[in-house]
């Protein structure tokens, strides 16, 4: 069995290797030919220039799994699904309390910290 785990979004980035670095966690595993990502970072657009810069086809992506429901770990799903040209639904798999809606707050404030809210067409990729 082949195993091999790549970090692709985190805190910190190798500049030299043109990644950019956000809040959150991704991994991109891939076990004999089948490939997950494992979570997938706060920022779609920092994921996805990642996945593009590591030459990663998010077509390819078999399932995703979330190690919990913050948004740092599921915030990216909306430009993962957005990327995504095969007709096939992703399977993702989560504790059923990732479903549950989180918040934060600031001051005043109640800020959204859970998966994002997903759109028909988005929802029907997944």
């Amino acid at each position: 069995m082949d195993v091999r785990v790549l970090n692709i979004y985190n805190n910190e980035a190798l500049p030299t290797k043109g990644l950019k670095s956000g809040h959150g966690e991704s991994f991109h595993i891939t076990i004999d030919d089948k490939q997950v990502l494992f979570d997938i970072g706060w920022k779609g657009k920092k994921l996805m220039h990642n996945v593009k810069t590591l030459g990663i086809d998010v077509d390819d992506i078999d399932m995703l799994i979330f190690s919990h429901g913050h948004r740092d770990h599921t915030g990216g799903l909306k430009s993962f699904l957005k990327a995504r040209t095969t007709g096939t639904q992703i399977p993702i798999y989560a504790h059923p309390n990732a479903l549950e809606p989180k918040q934060g707050t600031k001051w005043i404030f109640h800020i959204p910290m859970g998966l994002p809210k997903l759109n028909k067409e988005l929802a029907e990729k997944a």
